[in-house]
């Protein structure tokens, strides 16, 4: 968003929830941004300068097709909508957001996403636990398959920690477990 207010607040909120979040005054920079580091989502303003977010939904899009790409505006008309939809945006949102539906329409693109980028062969599709992908494989099912997705660093431990702490507590752990990192660029200590 070219709002630094929208940004911050959305940035807020967002880690509130669990979500590591970047944000970009500009479509430009959000380029940037998403060739150093692919985002499960992306969440974009519909009016921006330099760029609009359809057509960095394009850009985007050409980068990397299975990118969840979220539109908000303000000021869109249905036809801005239905255009971005055709573009491929995952969803449409109208201003002002409400905070439940974001996050659901976020959620449910990132566990969308991950399960776009399957498993490897033989590993059945499983439960998402923020950036942590559980699933059973083996012959009898009796081995369990964590994908972890993301950076492994500093600000990733709370996500990861309340991610884990969900899988013990739900009990889907089996005797053995294989783990595989699966998108990580960066791993620190």
């Amino acid at each position: 968003d070219d709002e630094l207010d929208v940004c911050q607040m959305f940035k807020v909120f967002l880690e509130r929830k669990g979500f590591q979040v970047r944000t970009c005054l500009n479509a430009l920079d959000a380029v940037r941004e998403f060739r150093s580091e692919r985002p499960d989502v992306v969440l974009s303003d519909y009016q921006m300068p330099e760029m609009s977010g359809l057509e960095l939904l394009v850009v985007l899009k050409g980068m990397d097709s299975a990118v969840p790409v979220i539109l908000m505006s303000g000021a869109a008309d249905m036809r801005s909508a239905v255009e971005a939809l055709k573009a491929d945006a995952f969803d449409f949102l109208k201003k002002p957001i409400d905070s439940k539906a974001l996050l659901q329409v976020i959620e449910t693109a990132v566990r969308r996403a991950r399960e776009g980028s399957s498993p490897d062969k033989g590993v059945e599709a499983g439960s998402v636990y923020g950036p942590v992908m559980h699933s059973l494989t083996g012959a009898k099912q009796d081995i369990s398959f964590l994908q972890i997705h993301g950076p492994l660093d500093e600000r990733s431990i709370p996500r990861l920690t309340s991610a884990f702490a969900k899988i013990f507590e739900d009990r889907v752990l089996k005797g053995k477990a294989i783990i595989s990192l699966k998108n990580v660029d960066y791993i620190n200590n």
